[in-house]
């Protein structure tokens, strides 16, 4: 089965060609607004190099979030696009699960991390058991505060989030604090297609035209449209 996987939550994106759970070719680019123009152009090359035509995919598997809003817009959007002109099933792909796999193998918990807003941040705690990760704590959105009163054991803390808020972690939770490098620090192409090849063998099925990104708050352009029309009706 021939994947094409797209990762757009981030202000770094990256498409990967994946055959069954074996990555192909994968491709990082740009920041996140330049999306829309660098995402479309990253799949061509990275099928053209894998000597793959679109009507020769099978699956796309997109990081559906949270996250950022304008990428996982444009990501999600793309992904339903491609799936409808092509005539193929779309898997979404939990952003936080992805990242995690970053830290596959990790002998510890691991939390993942991404920014939300001003002091927020996207989190999730899982365990790796028996070659895949276990959810130990659904995505939620805290303050950094808050999340350390979760931590009860060594952790492996993986995220923008870690790297923004490492100096904190490690002061407020000692020898119970590993961080895992920068350049880890962002959710991969490759894993969200590994992870939806595996949701699709199971029986996953997504109604394209349903398909939407996962924001667990709600989108700071929405919190603010509400807030203006409250400030309206006040008048």
């Amino acid at each position: 089965m021939l994947t094409l996987a797209i990762e757009s939550s981030d202000q770094i994106g990256s498409v990967a060609v994946l055959k069954d759970d074996r990555v192909i070719c994968s491709f990082t680019s740009g920041v996140e607004r330049t999306h829309s123009e660098k995402l479309l152009p990253l799949i061509d090359l990275a099928l053209s190099q894998s000597g793959i035509e679109k009507r020769d995919l099978n699956l796309i598997a997109v990081s559906a979030g949270p996250g950022s809003f304008t990428g996982l817009r444009i990501g999600v959007g793309l992904a339903k696009g491609l799936a409808t002109g092509l005539g193929i099933h779309v898997v979404p792909v939990e952003t936080l699960l992805a990242l995690a796999y970053n830290a596959c193998g990790s002998e510890r918990a691991v939390c993942t991390m991404t920014v939300s807003r001003k002091s927020e941040l996207y989190t999730a705690i899982f365990r790796w058991c028996q070659n895949h990760f276990e959810r130990l704590v659904p995505d939620s959105v805290q303050t950094p505060e808050d999340l350390i009163g979760s931590i009860t054991e060594k952790t492996l803390f993986v995220g923008n989030g870690a790297i923004r808020w490492q100096e904190f972690l490690r002061e407020t939770l000692g020898d119970r604090c590993l961080i895992l490098p920068e350049p880890l620090s962002v959710p991969r192409a490759e894993a969200v297609g590994m992870l939806g090849y595996q949701a699709f063998l199971r029986g996953t099925r997504c109604d394209i035209d349903a398909l939407s990104p996962t924001y667990v708050r709600e989108p700071t352009p929405i919190l603010r449209q509400r807030e203006a029309t409250k400030k309206a009706e006040l008048r």
